[in-house]
C-alpha cells in the first residue's frame, strides 16, 4: 500500500526546484484556467473531475500489467506547480498496477491510451483512507490537487524485453569494435576470447589449485579503463578476499568467471565488456556507463 503522506511530502520537497521550470514542453502542456467548468469536463464515480485534452485513436489501452511512460505536472488548488517531469525526463511505471483505492489519481490511467493527454483534479478528501487517516499539513480536505498527464508509451513486458535485447546486442557490437581497436594498438598482447565474451591472458602460471564456487580467494589487482586510467587497485601487501559463487555476487560477473581459469599463484590480464563489468550504470570509482575495463589480477590464495 502506498503511503500518501510520503507521496505528497516528496512532491513538496521538489517544489522549490520545480516551480521555476519554464521549458517549451511545459508551456505547451499548460491548460486554460476554468477548464473544470467547461462542458467537456466529466466526473468519475469517485469524484475526480477530468477533461481529455488529446485522444489518440487505435492506440494501446492502459491496463494493469502493462508498462507506461508518461509526463506529468502536479499543481495545487492555487495553480502553483508542485512537481513536473518535463525538465528531467518522463516517469515510468513498470508495470502499471492500477489504482490502490477509489479516488487514487492513477484511476485515470485506465481511461487513457498511448498518446492521450488529460487534465484532472483529485479532491484531497479522497486521499484519506484507513491506512492514511490524515492529510499532510500543507493540504486541506476542501482543496484539490490538479494533474496534467501525457501518456508517451504503453508497452507489454514482451515488447520491452525485445527492445532491451536489441539494445544489448547493439551495445555488444559497439564494444567488440572498441576491444578490437584496443588490441590492434597493443599488438604484443594477444589474449584468448572466451565463449562468455571476455578476453584473458595468463601472464604467469601458478602451481596451486584452481578455485571453484564456494572457495574463498585472495587477490592483488589493478583495474583500468582502456586509456590506462586506474580506477581501483589493491596490491603491495594488501589483498582483496571474497567468496566465489556468493549470492548476490561479491564482485563483477567477469571476475566470477575469470578466476576459475587461474591456478593459485597465477597472474593474468583480463578485458571485460561492460555487461561483465559495471554495466549501464558504471561505478562510483570512476567507471563510466557501458565501459570496457581491464584488470591485472594475481591469485594469491585459495581456501
Amino acid at each position: 500500500m502506498v503511503n500518501i503522506s510520503y507521496l505528497w511530502c516528496g512532491i513538496l520537497m521538489f517544489f522549490a526546484l520545480l516551480v521555476s521550470c519554464t521549458s517549451g514542453e511545459y508551456e505547451e502542456s499548460k491548460t486554460k484556467k476554468g477548464w473544470v467548468k467547461s462542458s467537456k469536463t466529466q466526473t468519475t464515480k469517485s469524484g475526480i473531475k477530468y477533461q481529455i485534452l488529446l485522444r489518440k485513436k487505435n492506440s494501446s489501452k492502459i491496463s494493469p500489467g502493462l508498462n507506461i511512460t508518461y509526463h506529468q505536472i502536479i499543481r495545487n488548488h492555487k495553480d502553483s506547480v508542485l512537481s513536473t517531469t518535463y525538465p528531467y525526463g518522463p516517469k515510468k511505471q513498470i508495470p502499471f498496477e492500477g489504482p490502490y483505492f477509489l479516488g487514487y489519481y492513477q484511476e485515470m490511467f485506465q481511461m487513457l491510451t498511448e498518446g492521450d493527454s488529460v487534465v484532472f483534479t483529485v479532491p484531497c478528501h479522497l486521499l484519506i483512507s484507513k491506512k492514511n487517516p490524515q492529510l499532510p499539513p500543507f493540504l486541506k480536505k476542501s482543496e484539490t490537487i490538479q494533474y496534467t498527464i501525457k501518456v508517451l508509451k504503453v508497452e507489454s513486458r514482451a515488447a520491452i524485453k525485445k527492445e532491451l535485447e536489441k539494445n544489448k546486442q547493439a551495445q555488444l557490437e559497439i564494444e567488440d569494435k572498441i576491444i578490437a581497436d584496443y588490441l590492434a594498438k597493443n599488438a604484443a598482447f594477444s589474449p584468448t576470447k572466451t565463449s562468455e565474451g571476455f578476453y584473458y591472458s595468463i601472464d604467469q602460471k601458478g602451481s596451486g589449485k584452481k578455485p571453484q564456487g564456494g572457495d574463498t580467494v585472495s587477490v592483488h589487482y589493478v583495474g583500468m579503463l582502456l586509456d590506462g586510467t586506474v580506477f581501483s587497485s589493491m596490491q603491495k601487501g594488501e589483498t582483496f578476499e571474497f567468496p566465489l559463487g556468493q549470492k548476490p555476487p561479491a564482485v563483477i560477473p567477469g571476475w566470477e568467471k575469470a578466476l576459475t581459469l587461474m591456478n593459485q599463484g597465477s597472474k593474468g590480464t583480463f578485458i571485460f565488456p561492460s555487461h561483465l563489468a559495471y554495466g549501464t550504470k558504471g561505478s562510483q570509482d570512476g567507471v563510466p556507463p557501458n565501459a570496457v575495463v581491464v584488470f591485472n589480477v594475481e591469485l594469491v590464495d585459495v581456501k
